[in-house]
């Protein structure tokens, strides 16, 4: 939140908050998923998987593996 209010958008805010994250507490230990006023969805994470999916604006399903 701080990222955002500081003027990063979604994603580089995301990517912040992973690097700190891992930066504190070392590799496979996080990940986000985030969504903006719009829809959009933004995910970043320091595992070597982490599968999520979401449901778009379209109705389409999106599964990221």
């Amino acid at each position: 939140v701080r990222s955002l209010c500081e003027g990063q958008s979604l994603a580089e805010a995301v990517k912040s908050s992973i690097k700190t994250v891992t930066d504190l507490y070392g590799p496979d230990t996080a990940g986000v998923i985030a969504v903006d006023s719009e829809g959009n969805v933004y995910a970043e994470f320091n595992t070597k998987a982490m599968p999520w999916g979401f449901i778009g604006k379209d109705r389409e399903t999106a599964i990221f593996v």
